[in-house]
């Protein structure tokens, strides 16, 4: 039995609200840890996420970089040719080439969770989704 999302209202409204806009929209959920964060997500977007992604905590940037890449396998059904990105800024250039890829009428999900884990000191993570956000 899946489980219901039950309360939120103020935080579904935002991400409602996002998701209808017209515009390209970031979204940081934040808070402590274990009050529901990802569930909270998830549950109000189910089965529209275009690409979903969580860092793995303690792994090396090589590691993070695999993981982008295996969760890009999955998700374009090798409709591209996916190899291991050197880099972040190669790893989101990948993902607007699949984003592009898609259905240009609906607005495209991201989900990029535990985004501390993905970003670690001097992984060039960072000035990457600035590069990936100025390219929406």
């Amino acid at each position: 039995m899946k489980e219901q999302l039950i309360g939120r209202k103020k935080e579904q409204a935002i991400l409602e609200k996002a998701l209808q806009s017209r515009r390209t929209e970031m979204v940081a959920v934040i808070g402590r840890r274990r009050v529901g964060k990802t569930f909270l997500v998830r549950s109000f977007f189910e089965d529209k996420f275009d690409f979903e992604i969580t860092g793995i905590q303690n792994a090396p940037q090589k590691e993070q970089l695999r993981n982008f890449k295996l969760q890009l396998e999955k998700v374009s059904k090798n409709t591209l040719p996916v190899k291991q990105p050197e880099d972040w800024l190669e790893a989101f250039v990948m993902l607007i080439q699949h984003l592009e890829s898609l259905d240009s009428s609906r607005k495209k999900v991201v989900f990029l969770d535990e985004l501390p884990w993905l970003s670690t000191n001097k992984s060039g993570f960072l000035q990457a989704l600035g590069y990936f956000w100025c390219e929406r």
